[in-house]
């Protein structure tokens, strides 16, 4: 191979090789160790015993024929043919291997020209999961009820071997390892500061009570106003930082404010403006933001799963995962900058991101996770709002779906414009069974149908 590579380039070896004279040409002994070094080099870097092989009988032949040129090339030549055959098809686990590779959507040539048809063909091997090796360390699961959303989420969570938050909603997921919060519970206030500032902490419990009453521009502007006031009861002011970790407001005290405030107007406009606010505040004046808060060391250092199945009404129950969030995101930035070290999934994510102040949130963890360490998961049952977050996600994984819009925006995504893929992929997702997933090898490119262990 090495000879017929250095003919095409020199055009000088002879027509009729005189193999009696190679024959008895003395060996260049000295050039066996090099061809040695080449062959125990190339076994190390690539593990190929063809390599190795191929690499040693050149540096015999070169030795004897005594043509010192014909060495490199003729033993680099073993790295093509020989290395590809030694590659093993079959797929090898790096990371948490998750499930097995039953079929691989791969596109066939037909016989037309520059036409081709895809089709599912047997596979094999595992599917393995490395998150710290992909562009970001951010996952979206998708599927119907029922059909292994949790298995997977909890299989990925107990094999990563790192700590990781669950956002229960529905009191589903249960793991040994973690420790679990029932949040009817437990208190939450949701006027903690988390070592933002007074304004920044304001500014986002306002955007998230406009997010849950659907409040306009200037009824926001008011409760930015009325607790930003609140905290400066407490002594608790945006230019000194020395008071920022005084114990803050409540909803309670919120209210006693805003009773402050009635008394003291003369206009019925802004009383009528007031009696508006209090509204919504005495539906929030719950026992749930006035008992003992979550320790928020025990959210950020070890494994929990945080249930909401118990808390009273969903507006309740979307405040405080608000509320958790920015806690968890100021520890992530206090943390600074590493791999990745810490996983959050949010179940039912629609419920999150479907509003203003849970879409700016996870917005954030998506763009700024890597950079920080942090890897999230959404899980949902549908693609309604989480859209931008399947584009700015590394690993989709689809389990069946049922709804008729889901399967077409998914056989889209998957399969491009090509009518064939999207064809293929539909009746597959149709077909799939629980516990089967399709999903994207990150090596190759390739969509795989996968069930799990």
């Amino acid at each position: 191979m090495g000879s017929s590579i250095w003919y095409v380039v020199h055009r000088t070896i002879p027509e009729r090789i005189d193999f009696k004279r190679y024959i008895i040409t003395k060996p260049r002994v000295g050039l066996i160790p090099i061809g040695l070094a080449f062959a125990v080099t190339g076994y190390i870097l690539s593990g190929s015993i063809y390599l190795f092989l191929g690499s040693v009988l050149d540096s015999l032949i070169a030795a004897w024929i005594g043509r010192v040129y014909l060495a490199p090339i003729s033993s680099l030549s073993w790295i093509s043919l020989p290395y590809l055959l030694s590659q093993n098809p079959i797929r090898k686990g790096r990371g948490v291997c998750v499930g097995n590779i039953r079929r691989v959507l791969k596109r066939r040539r037909t016989s037309l020209p520059n036409t081709y048809r895809y089709e599912w063909i047997e596979g094999e091997g595992n599917l393995c999961i490395d998150l710290a090796e992909r562009k970001n360390y951010n996952s979206v699961v998708l599927g119907s009820s029922g059909t292994g959303k949790s298995t997977l989420v909890k299989k990925l969570m107990t094999s990563l071997g790192l700590p990781f938050i669950i956002f229960d909603l529905h009191g589903e997921y249960s793991i040994p390892s973690a420790n679990t919060i029932n949040l009817s519970e437990t208190g939450v206030n949701p006027l903690s500061l988390f070592g933002f500032s007074p304004r920044d902490r304001a500014l986002e419990v306002a955007i998230a009570l406009k997010s849950v009453f659907n409040l306009g521009h200037l009824q926001t502007m008011d409760f930015f106003s009325l607790l930003l006031e609140a905290y400066q009861d407490k002594g608790i002011y945006e230019e000194d930082q020395r008071t920022w970790s005084l114990p803050p407001p409540t909803f309670k005290d919120v209210i006693s404010l805003l009773q402050k405030k009635k008394k003291l107007s003369i206009r019925s406009e802004e009383m009528s403006r007031l009696e508006g606010l209090e509204t919504y505040l005495r539906f929030l004046d719950s026992s749930v933001f006035m008992r003992g808060e979550v320790d928020m060391d025990v959210l950020i250092k070890g494994s929990v799963i945080l249930d909401f199945s118990g808390l009273p009404s969903n507006e309740i129950k979307y405040i405080i995962m608000i509320t958790l969030l920015n806690g968890i995101m100021h520890n992530m930035y206090k943390l600074g900058g590493s791999g990745l070290r810490r996983m959050i999934v949010i179940d039912e994510a629609p419920f999150l991101v479907s509003r203003e102040a849970g879409e700016r949130i996870a917005e954030r963890f998506f763009a700024e996770g890597r950079k920080f360490g942090y890897g999230v998961v959404l899980v949902s049952q549908t693609k309604d709002g989480i859209e931008k977050a399947i584009n700015n996600s590394d690993s989709l994984f689809i389990f069946n779906m049922r709804d008729p819009r889901e399967l077409e925006y998914v056989s889209k995504l998957l399969g491009g414009s090509h009518p064939e893929a999207f064809k293929a992929i539909y009746e597959m997702l149709m077909q799939l069974n629980r516990g089967e997933l399709i999903t994207r090898d990150s090596d190759t490119d390739e969509l795989l149908m996968v069930s799990l262990n």
